[in-house]
């Protein structure tokens, strides 16, 4: 992974998080009529969480943070040697997805 796909991948999860995190506010502060912290809270985590699995499909790169390139790009920033890999898709989850 070069320098420019991990800045790109970096930038997209943090509007995939500030996304979410003012989703959420608005949901809470706008649709609660009381401002009971034993409503507002749940309701804040369980909406962001929400819309931190959905928002994976406005800004996609930030879905390849967990990929092998992106692992393996922090590995040798951090100055220890990069995991062997290739991006061939392993049989067994082939398997567990054709059996649906």
């Amino acid at each position: 992974m070069e320098k420019e796909e991990y800045i790109a991948i970096s930038r997209s999860m943090l509007f995939r998080l500030l996304t979410s995190i003012s989703l959420a506010t608005m949901i809470c502060f706008f649709t609660t009529e009381t401002s009971s912290a034993l409503g507002i809270i749940p309701t804040f985590f369980i909406t962001l969480t929400f819309f931190f699995i959905i928002t994976v499909k406005f800004f996609p790169t930030s879905g390849a943070w967990m990929n092998v390139r992106f692992r393996n790009y922090k590995r040798t920033r951090s100055g220890l040697s990069s995991l062997p890999s290739s991006d061939i898709p392993q049989e067994r989850f082939l398997d567990d997805y054709r059996r649906g």
